[in-house]
């Protein structure tokens, strides 16, 4: 198998960030458009809410557990094959995992240290924004402290969190594994935001429905940029023997 060009563009994932922006700018679209009909039913926010609720604890379930959750991602499935192989190369055998990923030094950006323990930066930036989202969910749509003509400038604010989330391995390529942390935190806040956003402007469960689906997507899409990033960092590693790409 031949290694990924890192000079060649990375058309899939530029089909997944565009498809990402396109469906966001739509929603800002439809959103901000005055002549849009207005369709609710009762318990529409109650359900709205459960719905985003699940997506959080499922999310937060898949990141404090990602070796048991993520089977059909890149990294489990090559570790299975890297234990495989241990006996067929001494330095396969070297090839360790902390916090879910291997400690070449090729990941350093992505592993966080706390107290001596080893966290994925990514997965505790998702979880953490995904617990800050549920305190945020329970207090808006069931708490009832709603934002009032500040609907507009968290719809912003979370167009600006999610933007940031999607395109962090492009515009911040190279950012330590802080930076990392706190934007994940940022990318699943700022999909919170919108929905408090579009819930507060519009109150509109077509609209609510289709923002739902695009976190779904986003999701995937946030999947596929992460496994893409590991194939580039080890496409660049010198240590051939390893094929944990």
């Amino acid at each position: 198998m031949n290694k990924p060009s890192l000079t060649s563009p990375d058309t899939l994932s530029i089909g997944y960030i565009g498809v990402s922006l396109l469906g966001l700018g739509l929603l800002v679209v439809m959103t901000f458009n005055t002549t849009a009909s207005r369709i609710t039913f009762p318990m529409q926010t109650q359900v709205t809410s459960l719905i985003f609720t699940g997506i959080c604890l499922l999310g937060i379930m898949v990141g404090v557990f990602p070796s048991r959750c993520s089977r059909i991602l890149h990294f489990r499935s090559q570790d299975k094959a890297v234990d495989k192989m241990e006996s067929a190369s001494p330095r396969r055998a070297t090839v360790t995992f902390r916090g879910h990923h291997p400690t070449c030094g090729g990941f350093s950006t992505h592993v966080l240290q706390v107290e001596g323990a080893t966290y994925c930066a990514g997965c505790m930036g998702l979880v953490t924004g995904a617990v800050i989202s549920l305190v945020g969910c329970f207090s808006y749509f069931f708490l009832g402290f709603g934002v009032g003509e500040a609907g507009g400038h968290a719809f912003g604010i979370g167009v600006g969190g999610v933007v940031a989330g999607l395109l962090q391995y492009h515009l911040f390529k190279g950012s330590n594994s802080t930076a990392h942390f706190l934007l994940n935190v940022v990318f699943v806040a700022g999909a919170f935001l919108l929905l408090v956003g579009v819930n507060a402007l519009k109150d509109n469960f077509v609209l609510e429905a289709y923002l739902i689906a695009l976190m779904v997507f986003w999701i995937f899409t946030r999947m596929t940029l992460s496994q893409r990033e590991h194939t580039k960092v080890c496409a660049t590693c010198g240590f051939q023997s390893c094929s944990y790409w």
